[in-house]
């Protein structure tokens, strides 16, 4: 895997069996690893997987909109889908960082 610094790093998404990361510089790139593989490397490296397909840096997230419940915002201009299941954990999870 190619090494990034965190806060280079935006998101990760998943596209089949590979995996798109966006960078904070609008960039893009595509490693041959699932995001679940992913997941567990950056555990404890402040990012939080908001749905099957993406996997987020807890420092991009500017908001949770009131007129879009089920989605979080990115750097103020990107919104991007939570998981049903796992909703009110992650938006505990999220309200609890952005007061921080």
């Amino acid at each position: 895997m190619l090494f990034y610094k965190d806060n280079e790093i935006i998101r990760f998404e998943a596209k089949n069996k590979k995996t798109a990361i966006h960078f904070i510089d609008n960039t893009l790139s595509e490693i041959a690893e699932p995001i679940g593989s992913i997941e567990s490397q950056l555990k404890n490296h402040g990012f939080i997987r908001i749905h099957s397909n993406h996997l987020v840096n807890v420092n991009h997230i500017t908001g949770i909109p009131n007129q879009s419940p089920g989605f979080i915002e990115l750097n103020k201009s990107q919104l991007l889908p939570i998981s049903t299941e796992q909703h009110k954990i992650i938006i505990q999870l999220i309200s609890t960082h952005l007061k921080m």
